[in-house]
């Protein structure tokens, strides 16, 4: 089990140690640009001048991602001096600024290896900040974590800097997590830390030791760390093992069978045959109260005026076609002692042993996913949690998703692992699989 499935974490000093080279960076432009205008202006009037400005734009542009920008403040250094105003020569300044910190800057120790651990365990990533996207986006390219985070949020997108709550709701929502799901990482208590408790959302404040360390008393985080290594404990990665061992899910309707939707397809027409009125919008809503447990299934069979419920699944159940691409996968998968099979369908459970009767190749699994077991449906990213939990030693880079949902397919964006459409039909493109396989 995992103590959060979500992580919101701060870039620069929790991920990145940057602060540290501001002022080295500063200096680095002021003698490559400013001081090559004009010898006359000194560091320390420089450096003053530039203090003022950020402090100027951090009251005028208060909560907004340009108080951030270097841009702006060379540019006000530039009119401020009255020195020549070129452009090119704006752009080479911001530019040369952030590539000294990202030269002199680096990982705190332990961040990838947590990283790694964390997105083989099916935890999902958004990094929150609040300087400009284009900045942070360089920065996370340049050490290579872009293919651990899931997702960006700047202050600039959603419209105020932290300690507003919009950040990290806004987070959570791209995320498709619960505010009890998630953790807040960051180093700032006036912004990380008290953002996060203003979202009612759990926090850990990382002090590395660096000079950027802040502490705040009023400002209490649910935890502190000092290492990554403490991180992995308190999301109870520490221990975790992986293996060599692959995980196959298999869709049952769309995938073992079709068609993909059998309750429209067969069943509903199926009714009429029995006498039944029920119309399809009704029926799809009480099945789906049978499969959350609010109905029994005698209460079921009476909504829909069926009397013989077991001649009505059988004739159900014999009118599926066996889908070949993923017979000929699951046999596959059976022969490999290394690959684990699971079945994962929205089929009310209470059908399943009934169904698997039928088809021999259906007692195959190692696993079969149903709603009613954990209240959710295979739409809802905490459907497959039940999947993850049965296997926790088999690291998310190791599944292959078959589904014939692009929209279930989408759920599963943030996490590692290949993703496989089956297309038996035409649908939107919600969403871009890794690869799309013809079955109908």
């Amino acid at each position: 089990m995992l103590k959060y499935k979500a992580l919101l974490l701060d870039v620069d000093n929790t991920l990145i140690n940057t602060e540290d080279f501001y002022d080295e960076a500063l200096h680095f432009v002021y003698l490559k640009y400013f001081k090559s205008l004009s010898e006359l202006i000194p560091y320390d009037e420089f450096r003053r001048v530039y203090k003022l400005v950020w402090e100027r734009n951090h009251g005028n542009l208060r909560a907004t991602a340009a108080s951030h920008s270097r841009t702006l403040y060379f540019n006000y250094l530039l009119r401020y001096f009255g020195l020549d105003y070129r452009f090119d020569l704006l752009y080479n300044m911001q530019r040369a600024y952030w590539g000294f910190v990202l030269k002199k800057a680096g990982l705190y120790n332990g961040v990838i290896e947590f990283l790694e651990k964390a997105k083989n365990s099916f935890v999902r990533i958004a990094v929150i900040t609040d300087n400009r996207l284009e900045v942070q986006l360089e920065k996370l390219s340049a050490f290579r974590l872009d293919e651990y985070i899931d997702a960006v949020i700047t202050s600039e997108e959603v419209g105020g800097d932290k300690p507003s709550q919009s950040v990290f709701l806004f987070a959570l929502n791209e995320l498709d997590a619960r505010r009890s799901d998630a953790l807040v990482v960051g180093n700032n208590p006036n912004t990380d830390i008290l953002g996060g408790k203003l979202a009612g959302i759990d926090t850990c404040q990382f002090l590395p030791g660096t000079t950027s360390d802040q502490v705040n008393e009023e400002v209490n985080p649910t935890y502190k760390i000092y290492s990554y290594r403490e991180l992995e404990q308190i999301m109870l990665l520490s221990d975790r093992k992986f293996s060599d061992k692959k995980v196959l899910v298999m869709d049952v309707f769309g995938g073992v069978f079709l068609p993909a939707d059998p309750l429209k397809e067969l069943a509903w027409p199926l009714l009429s045959n029995y006498g039944s009125r029920i119309s399809y919008e009704s029926f799809v809503h009480t099945y789906n109260l049978l499969v959350y447990g609010q109905i029994d299934q005698r209460t079921f069979w009476r909504v829909l005026g069926v009397e013989d419920s077991d001649l009505f699944l059988s004739e159900f159940f014999k009118r599926l076609k066996i889908g070949l691409y993923a017979y000929e996968l699951i046999k596959k998968a059976r022969s490999d002692p290394d690959t684990m099979l699971v079945y994962a369908t929205n089929l009310y459970g209470g059908w399943w042993s009934r169904l698997a009767k039928l088809y021999e190749f259906l007692r195959w699994a190692d696993f079969v996913a149903f709603p009613d077991a954990v209240g959710y449906r295979k739409e809802d990213i905490d459907f497959w949690y039940q999947i993850f939990y049965r296997f926790p030693t088999v690291p998310a880079k190791n599944y292959v998703f078959y589904d014939s949902s692009l929209i279930v397919l989408k759920t599963l964006r943030h996490f590692w692992g290949r993703k496989v459409w089956l297309k038996s039909q035409n649908y939107d493109m919600v969403f871009v699989p890794d690869e799309i396989v013809e079955v109908g």
